[in-house]
């Protein structure tokens, strides 16, 4: 405003809001209110989000559950890694189907081991690929931690390998059988399905006998006859 001499001078600034810029009495209440909700809310989150996950791994997508400590599908995709590790506590991938370097650095931005083991379609892991698949178990499922076994459609070989994985682990065919999907099950064609029953056999024989050697039974998998995992 105009002083006496004519010259303009600007108002004196007033606070916006209640003396001494404090916030009225009913501001702070609703603030606080609202930051009492938000509290509460993301405690909820913290609680309900990793049920959820759990009860996503357990049941769906439709058998990615298999046993304690292997899941089994599909090729995942980035954020599949992601919500596995934070929430089933998946520590290991291991890939049958095309090599995936995308893949792989996902994995290892995670923290995840990763194994590539060339399985062809339509055929069942040899003893040697056995050995290191539960070499790779034994490694990443202590604790409580998991392993996701796939290859690019969920096809034969990933039921095969997760059989056979488990009848290493010392589950009868009843138990392993039951652990697979039916869709799983079927995918497994004669030379699989001759596959497993010839692991079958190596293993029973060898619990029957005792410690090796087992001259009487030489197969193409008496080398995994005491490998667990």
């Amino acid at each position: 405003m105009p002083d006496l001499d004519g010259r303009w001078e600007p108002a004196a600034a007033s606070p916006a809001v209640g003396g001494g810029g404090r916030l009225p009495r009913g501001s702070l209440i609703r603030l606080g209110a609202a930051a009492l909700a938000l509290a509460l809310l993301l405690g909820l989150a913290k609680l309900v989000i990793p049920r959820l996950a759990n009860a996503y791994f357990a049941s769906g997508p439709p058998g990615l559950a298999v046993a304690p400590g292997l899941l089994a599908g599909a090729a995942p995709a980035d954020s599949d890694l992601q919500l596995m590790a934070a929430s089933a506590r998946v520590d290991g991938d291991i890939n049958l189907g095309s090599p995936s370097v995308a893949e792989q650095a996902a994995a290892a931005s995670l923290g995840q081991g990763y194994l590539y083991l060339a399985i062809p379609p339509g055929e069942a892991p040899t003893a040697g690929q056995l050995t290191v698949l539960a070499g790779f178990m034994r490694g990443h499922t202590g604790g409580g931690r998991a392993v996701y076994l796939h290859d690019d459609e969920e096809g034969g070989r990933v039921a095969a390998a997760a059989v056979m994985l488990l009848l290493l682990r010392g589950d009868t065919w009843a138990t392993a059988s039951a652990r697979v999907t039916p869709s799983r099950l079927s995918s497994l064609n004669g030379g699989q399905l001759a596959a497993i029953g010839e692991l079958r056999r190596t293993l029973a024989h060898g619990r029957a006998a005792g410690p090796g050697p087992y001259p009487s039974h030489a197969g193409p998998y008496t080398s995994v006859r005491e490998i667990r995992w």
